[in-house]
């Protein structure tokens, strides 16, 4: 079989913020609704789901306890992973009973909670907590993000790591990530496939990580789309 492979790159012109990436990767995802707290962390989280607000819903508790117990009981009803949002240190451990309950239960959540800029990780700077080393031993997966631009993907795995084999919790702390401006452009490739005679059937292996949808076209070939994510070396303001 010979393969001869043509690329075609598209870029978007107007650059999204990483939390607007998030908000669009949990909608591919089928999230519906988040429990949640806003603070100082995760403001731009909030900014971002005020504009999805018809695709996406939000509610909002008094104490960052009270989500995590509705997304319990959201994962228990639906059988769908709860999602919950809260600040950093703070509202992070106020999470920590009922992320313990769930994980004894194997109810499937995924956790979203800010952390301080990396320059200050370490200096007990404000609303710091090592919510990692707290975390660890009652979650399934935990992420410390560092770049927006890694969101889609971070986020598909936690969500499929919550939800199959036993359910559980992911955990995914954001490290001031979201006012970074992010691009995506999408990379086309559409080989030419020569087939045998004989041979009726092919498959054709793309090794990139970030494939996501093989499309058929005409009789004997096919047309991946890749998106590509990446940032600017400035956050926008």
């Amino acid at each position: 079989m010979k393969v001869e492979s043509t690329l075609a790159v598209q870029t978007s012109i107007a650059p999204k913020t990483g939390a607007d990436l998030l908000i669009e990767s949990l909608i591919l995802e089928g999230v519906e609704l988040l429990f949640g707290y806003p603070g100082g962390a995760v403001l731009p989280i909030y900014d971002a789901i005020y504009r999805a607000r018809d695709a996406i819903q939000h509610v909002l508790f008094r104490h960052e306890q009270g989500s995590i117990h509705a997304a319990e009981g959201y994962a228990r009803i639906t059988g769908k992973p709860g999602v919950v949002i809260a600040t950093s240190g703070p509202g992070a451990t106020n999470l920590v009973t009922g992320i313990a309950d769930a994980m004894m239960d194997s109810l499937p959540l995924v956790i979203f909670t800010g952390q301080v800029a990396r320059s200050v990780i370490g200096t007990d700077a404000f609303q710091e907590a090592d919510i990692m080393a707290i975390t660890t031993p009652i979650t399934k997966h935990n992420y410390q993000v560092q770049s927006a631009s890694d969101l889609p993907r971070i986020v598909k795995e936690a969500f499929h790591i919550a939800s199959t084999g036993r359910p559980g919790l992911s955990w995914l702390i954001f490290l001031r990530i979201f006012r970074q401006a992010i691009f995506m452009k999408t990379i086309t490739i559409q080989p030419s496939i020569c087939l045998a005679t004989s041979q009726r059937q092919s498959q054709i292996h793309c090794r990139s990580k970030n494939l996501q949808t093989l499309l058929p076209r005409q009789k004997g070939q096919f047309c991946w789309q890749v998106p590509v994510y990446f940032m600017e070396k400035h956050p926008m303001n």
